[in-house]
């Protein structure tokens, strides 16, 4: 589907909860003009240029809001915190130009994290009087086992799975029958394994995907 505009998080607007609306979308002058927007939901996606943002810095739109079973890292990483884009392990599948893989402290690469679940969410708002969600998919590699939830229901997981490794497909999550009016969280939380050794090992999450919504909130009406 071709893509007539762009909406990111950063740039969606809080939109008021309407009792009723009406959206005529024919002829004449009351027609409205809706258009194709696309909610991007990658991490590390930097909106001004529409590529990847730069190693090190915070990502816009995810954080990271939990961390448990981590003795380590629950008193030493702060949350809630935005995550940060992180360097590429040599291990990791790559990632699309416009995403980037993410963490807590933003080196992944530098084998710095132990055993422990870390959580990583988005928020973004939908407005069900005038967006239509079309299409929803996303894919997700993680370093090392997923769950995700939908608004904190749990939609998919990968729990023996190594979803980082380019040899191995990615996760598809269909977040359209998930969707609800108003605030909408995506929250994937995320296990490192440190292996056998109990040295410290990479650890990340990588999405990439987002979601197409026909936009007439520029003409509805209650």
């Amino acid at each position: 589907m071709k893509k007539h505009g762009v909406l990111t998080l950063s740039m969606a607007v809080t939109l008021l909860m309407m009792s009723s609306c009406s959206i005529f979308e024919g002829t004449g002058p009351d027609a409205v003009s809706c258009e194709i927007t696309y909610l991007n939901l990658n991490t590390g996606y930097n909106a001004s240029t529409e590529n990847a943002a730069d190693e090190g810095t915070s990502d816009a739109n995810w954080k990271l809001v939990n961390i448990f079973n981590s003795p380590e890292h629950q008193t030493t990483i702060p949350t809630p915190n935005p995550a940060i884009v992180t360097p590429t392990s040599s291990s990791w599948a790559a990632p699309a130009a416009d995403a980037a893989w993410i963490s807590p402290l933003g080196n992944g690469n530098q084998w710095e994290y132990y055993n422990g679940w870390f959580v990583y969410e988005t928020c973004f708002t939908l407005d069900d009087c005038c967006q239509t969600p079309a299409e929803g998919i996303i894919n997700i590699r993680a370093d090392n086992y997923v769950r995700v939830y939908m608004n904190n229901n749990l939609v998919a997981d990968a729990l023996n799975v190594d979803l980082f490794s380019p040899i191995v497909p990615s996760l598809e999550v269909n977040l359209i029958p998930h969707l609800q009016d108003g605030t909408n969280c995506l929250t994937v939380e995320v296990y490192n394994a440190q292996g056998s050794t109990g040295i410290a090992t990479p650890h990340g999450l990588l999405v990439e995907g987002g979601i197409t919504i026909e936009d007439c909130c520029a003409g509805h009406s209650n």
